[in-house]
């Protein structure tokens, strides 16, 4: 438990909701929109936050990305027999597109008995840890979700959804001022996921007036088909970006707080 707690993801087992609401799930898919990873409203646009992440569920939004490059099958089969030790022959069977599934994960290291050896303990907590994403990739990850739900033959997704259900903004009277780091502006990412995050169009969420936000980042390559089969889209991304975020942060001209009262403030041509 000691590796579980120093890891910073327990909380989620207290807060996860066993099953999502599925109507506003729809409701949410319906209204966004992958090329500027935020829900298109009447009023304008909204979406989850770095600060949402950090302020309703704890996750660390700071630190080194969760982040790998691609690697073959057997590079894949031996960290799984080295990482939860399990045999070759059932890393073998259970690796499939470079992960293994939720459902193999709970049934083989749910239960841990009193008499385990560390060695064991370590397995299982290392299995506990893969899953859940955590931070940044978790909003990454949650990102490219909702992307392929948006799409017309998609009639699933995954990700961390609790971030779906909550109100969102119930701590604005904790925040004391907006945490630069949830003002950066560039692309997050999940392992080989990569998202752009644009917080310039949703000022408002920061308490801050909305201008007209810039232009998109245009992806390197990939589509946006139908399915999630070809839904495919590759955005430009270095750890160094991340690592030197203080670089890519929303500058202090354009954060202009909203007055006392009009917490929609925003720029005469922001609408159209």
């Amino acid at each position: 438990m000691d590796r579980v707690i120093a890891s910073g993801v327990l909380p989620l087992a207290q807060i996860a909701y066993k099953y999502c609401n599925k109507v506003l799930m729809s409701a949410f898919v319906e209204r966004w929109h992958p090329e500027t990873n935020s829900f298109h409203f009447g009023f304008g646009e909204m979406t989850i936050t770095l600060e949402d992440v950090l302020y309703l569920v704890g996750l660390p939004v700071e630190g080194l990305a969760v982040h790998a490059e691609v690697h073959s099958w057997e590079d894949c089969v031996a960290l799984v027999h080295r990482c939860l030790g399990v045999t070759v022959a059932e890393a073998s069977d259970v690796v499939s597109c470079g992960g293994v599934e939720l459902h193999w994960l709970k049934n083989t290291f749910m239960n841990v008995k009193v008499d385990a050896t560390d060695e064991r303990v370590d397995y299982c907590a290392r299995a506990f840890l893969l899953r859940y994403a955590w931070g940044v990739g978790a909003l990454g990850f949650l990102y490219r979700q909702l992307g392929q739900a948006s799409r017309s033959h998609v009639k699933q997704m995954g990700g961390y959804t609790t971030l779906l259900e909550v109100v969102f903004d119930p701590y604005k009277e904790r925040r004391q001022v907006v945490a630069d780091i949830t003002l950066y502006t560039g692309c997050i990412c999940c392992m080989i996921v990569v998202e752009p995050y644009l917080p310039d169009r949703v000022l408002r969420q920061f308490g801050l007036v909305q201008l007209v936000p810039g232009p998109l980042l245009a992806p390197l390559r990939g589509t946006r088909g139908s399915t999630s089969a070809t839904y495919s889209v590759v955005y430009q991304y270095t750890d160094a970006l991340w690592q030197n975020w203080r670089d890519h942060t929303l500058h202090e001209d354009k954060r202009v707080p909203v007055r006392p009262g009009i917490p929609w403030e925003s720029h005469q041509d922001y609408l159209s």
